[in-house]
């Protein structure tokens, strides 16, 4: 029996963006996969962002990732490493049965990175635009990697069937103009993928709450009580190779993750500490933020992640993506 994969919230944030205006790539973009015989044949009417009722020849058989535009959306093209916000379903290529979708609510959608991270799914999506329904042929091996399915849920030669609705983009990394860096505060250096690390200082650490603008973009202006979409590296100002104090989203092009920039509620784990939320609140969609926040500006008693030291200075490098409405 074939598993059926829920593509809930579990596997992808759901999420709806607000428009903004940054310094991401643009220009020419090359796809990473073409359309071919497979996936040319499936046609999915109804409305955009609405379940599609799909139709194709069966047994489709795919040797290889296919992607076709069933209709052509005018937004945003998506760049390799940015991130395309879609409803999703699935079917059966060989039975064209229905297997399963994301819920359609015009509220939510789910979230792909396109290019490498999302299994072979991702390159489908390179190049894509804002507002297209795209048709993909692929193997179940293809799809190891997408929405956290593994490798043992899907038989590896099946043919799968996938149709998204484009419906918005985030960013995949800061592309603000880098800043003079401020003498004082750790070093940040990053990977042609944006992916950051960070050299502390061999002194005491500040009291105050320290904030830095690496990279300066013209995105939409953060407010309190926005919800905003970040990539972050967090590490111990006194241990910053700590295994249990270290977070980073970047990890294995993980997707971003939200912060709600409001006071943090330690029964929800909503909002965010003091010092988070001075250095964020007035930022700019794009830029990349480094903030060293002492305890007093932290997590309060009780409120701080596992592996987290409450008395301990942390240190931030954030990447503001977008904002969610």
């Amino acid at each position: 029996m074939r598993k059926i994969i829920a593509l809930t919230a579990a596997a992808g944030l759901l999420v709806t963006l607000a428009a903004c205006s940054t310094s991401a790539p643009a220009g020419a973009c090359e796809p990473q996969v073409a359309s071919g015989d497979s996936s040319s044949t499936v046609k999915a009417t109804g409305g955009f962002g609405l379940e599609p009722d799909a139709e194709y020849p069966t047994p489709i058989v795919a040797t290889n990732v296919q992607a076709s535009v069933v209709s052509a959306g005018d937004g945003k093209t998506i760049f390799e490493g940015e991130y395309a916000l879609a409803q999703v379903t699935l079917y059966d290529g060989e039975t064209g049965d229905y297997l399963t979708s994301t819920s359609y609510d015009p509220s939510g959608a789910f979230i792909v990175r396109a290019g490498e991270g999302a299994g072979n799914l991702g390159q489908a999506l390179v190049c894509s635009t804002v507002g297209s329904r795209v048709a993909v042929t692929a193997n179940g091996s293809d799809l190891y990697g997408f929405a956290g399915i593994a490798e043992d849920a899907l038989p590896a030669t099946a043919t799968y069937i996938i149709v998204f609705d484009i419906e918005d983009s985030i960013l995949g990394k800061a592309y603000g103009t880098d800043q003079v860096p401020q003498q004082g505060f750790p070093s940040v250096v990053t990977t042609p993928d944006g992916v950051p690390g960070v050299t502390v200082p061999s002194e005491d650490p500040p009291a105050g709450v320290k904030i830095a603008v690496l990279k300066q973009a013209d995105g939409a202006t953060v407010g309190e009580g926005d919800t905003i979409f970040t990539h972050y590296l967090r590490v111990d100002w006194d241990d910053p190779h700590s295994d249990t104090a270290t977070k980073s989203t970047w990890a294995d092009f993980g997707n971003p993750e939200t912060m709600t920039l409001t006071a943090l509620d330690t029964s929800t784990g909503v909002g965010v500490t003091p010092g988070l939320l001075q250095a964020l609140v007035g930022q700019k969609v794009g830029s990349q933020v480094l903030v060293i926040v002492p305890p007093a500006f932290g997590f309060p008693d009780g409120g701080a992640p596992e592996g987290v030291d409450a008395t301990s200075t942390l240190v931030y490098v954030i990447d503001i993506l977008g904002v969610v409405k």
